[in-house]
């Protein structure tokens, strides 16, 4: 059963998941924005972490009740391309410095 915009598995694939819920029964954050595929760059010895997978996803802006203005995602907003799996661990801790 294909379901547009969940994420597609592949045996030994490498992958950096945001996830919610028990450890015993976490699910995906976000369907297919919740799991980014990582790949080892040669020329640094770096894992990089690329972009989601966004193919038959749909983005419906967010919005605050009170202003209405549109607000990003700062984890799962990825329009800068892929990065290094060191400065997304340092963007999550910012992101959960600013939500403490």
């Amino acid at each position: 059963m294909v379901v547009f915009g969940l994420s597609q598995f592949v045996p030994g694939e490498r992958a950096l998941f945001f996830l919610r819920g028990k450890p015993t029964a976490a699910g995906i954050v976000g369907m297919a924005q919740g799991k980014r595929p990582m790949r080892l760059e040669t020329t640094t010895g770096k894992w990089m972490i690329d972009r989601a997978d966004h193919s038959g996803l749909s983005r419906v802006p967010m919005r605050t009740p009170a202003s209405g203005v549109v607000t990003p995602s700062p984890i799962i907003d990825d329009a800068a391309g892929p990065q290094s799996l060191d400065d997304m661990r340092e963007r999550i801790r910012t992101i959960l410095k600013v939500r403490q």
